[in-house]
């Protein structure tokens, strides 16, 4: 899954809508609909995180709320700073079992996350949050994707991370790279890819945003 940085989408661009970086996973919706009955497995709270950043708490929360508050935490820091502005942001995290994989802060990390995610079939989540703090607008949703990730050897793992195509990457792979080793998936591409694009539109078109359709040459 990429990480991208800018969570918004090309198509929703609009005037008075700021975005926020995001992360990564159609038919999924807000409402945490498991792709194709895959369901969190051995996710759950009391589990570990590996890379990104981890929002303090007196405990430890499911990757489901995990990147809600990272994507809850985006938004407010811009829209404190553009308080009129409608503001999305979004984050991904890949849970496999009890464990939750951010982004690598190094390739001895990202090592580290493939050779834990090879031949698994794992899932990807993200979240994400459209805010307006003078509109009162508070807006949240997450989607979920099933990952299945070729085996790959020793070797092949040091290929890829030699790349640096893992910086930035919930998970430290991205479906949109040359070689993604990506055997199947079950959900949302565009979740995967960073910002799950069906739930984006119709979170911004509950907060009055209506994306421009790409305008067609005469």
């Amino acid at each position: 899954m990429s990480s991208v940085a800018a969570a918004a989408s090309p198509s929703a661009t609009h005037p008075g809508t700021t975005s926020s970086g995001g992360t990564h996973s159609g038919g999924t919706n807000p409402g945490g609909t498991h792709p194709g009955g895959t369901h969190l497995g051995g996710t759950h709270p009391g589990g570990t995180h590996l890379g990104g950043t981890h929002l303090g708490s007196a405990r430890q929360v499911s990757p489901i709320e995990l990147a809600q508050r990272l994507a809850r935490a985006k938004a407010r820091a811009v829209a404190a700073e553009f308080p009129d502005d409608i503001v999305l942001a979004a984050d991904t995290v890949v849970a496999l079992g009890d464990q939750t994989m951010g982004k690598p802060a190094d390739a001895e990390q990202a090592r580290a996350m493939l050779t834990q995610l090879e031949g698994t079939t794992h899932i990807v989540i993200t979240a994400v949050a459209v805010l307006g703090k003078n509109a009162g607008i508070s807006l949240l949703g997450h989607v979920m994707s099933a990952v299945h990730m070729a085996p790959l050897t020793p070797g092949e793992i040091d290929r890829y991370v030699a790349t640096n195509q893992w910086q930035g990457k919930a998970g430290a792979y991205g479906i949109q790279d040359n070689d993604p080793f990506v055997e199947r998936l079950r959900g949302c591409h565009t979740n995967i890819v960073g910002l799950p694009m069906k739930t984006t539109k119709r979170l911004l078109e509950s907060a009055g945003i209506f994306p421009d359709k790409p305008k067609t040459t005469p």
